[in-house]
């Protein structure tokens, strides 16, 4: 691999800019409301995006080329939309995403979309850039490659469990992030099979017991307790817990409000 494809890859993710801006003038102007119709345009648009990248990369590999450059295109291309859409929920933009926020996946509206957007418009951009980086001139890049597949996969599962549970339904959209659920998996294993370079190798290293580790066991109670208050804050959100209802009535927990808010603005 070369520094060519790294950039192929880069540049064709702001292919997401006019895709996203003629896409939504288009829904726009004609005024269609049809759901599996915002579904086939999403498709297009990344056939369309992986066609162009994979010509590319052929035109300078003479035929040769690594499958995972292809499908950084898509998620590059899908985090700029990402922040498109980001932009667009905090009104700094206009115009890019409004038709399908709207009737494609309305819940990305709420303001754990609108962080999830960002996160992944940002924080997940960097990564891939780090790892396109790093293939390109035959790096190392599998502590960054898991912090990815363990930070998309957290991602995608409040996300999914959200939608499925949530008022709105699933809608055609909705089978766009199905990539986002298939793809970390098969990279997260790819990576667990390969042998990490060791940089230093040392005799004298011994791994302690977890009980001789003060620090990693309260780190190890802290996120269990985290995990459970989370799973009580949802359940509570949606109404299964009583109690937990109730209190967050008596003291006006954020998320109670947005979901008022959303509510709302429909």
């Amino acid at each position: 691999m070369s520094a060519y494809d790294a950039t192929v890859v880069f540049i064709t993710s702001f292919l997401a800019i006019p895709l996203c801006y003629f896409s939504n003038y288009a829904f726009n102007a004609v005024q269609s409301k049809n759901e599996l119709l915002v579904f086939v345009i999403g498709t297009v648009a990344i056939l369309l995006v992986i066609s162009i990248t994979w010509s590319l990369l052929r035109k300078n590999n003479t035929g040769k080329t690594n499958p995972l450059f292809t499908v950084m295109s898509i998620f590059t291309l899908a985090s700029v939309v990402d922040l498109i859409s980001a932009l667009e929920l905090d009104g700094i933009i206009e115009g890019f995403m409004s038709f399908y926020l709207k009737h494609g996946e309305p819940y990305l509206r709420t303001a754990h979309g609108t962080i999830i957007n960002y996160w992944d418009g940002i924080i997940h951009y960097g990564l891939y850039l780090s790892m396109l980086s790093a293939m390109a001139w035959n790096q190392g890049y599998h502590e960054v490659g898991l912090y990815w597949v363990g930070s998309i996969t957290h991602s995608m599962i409040v996300l999914v469990l959200g939608a499925l549970t949530g008022k709105y339904g699933i809608k055609w959209s909705f089978l766009l992030n199905v990539p986002y659920c298939i793809v970390p998996v098969w990279f997260g294993v790819k990576l667990l099979r390969e042998p990490v370079p060791v940089l230093k190798e040392s005799s004298e290293f011994t791994l302690k017991s977890i009980w001789k580790r003060p620090i990693d066991v309260l780190l190890i109670l802290y996120f269990i307790f985290a995990s459970g208050l989370a799973v009580m804050r949802g359940m509570g959100w949606s109404s299964v817990i009583y109690v937990w209802q109730e209190l967050s009535n008596i003291y006006q927990m954020p998320v109670r409000k947005d979901r008022k808010v959303v509510s709302a603005d429909e």
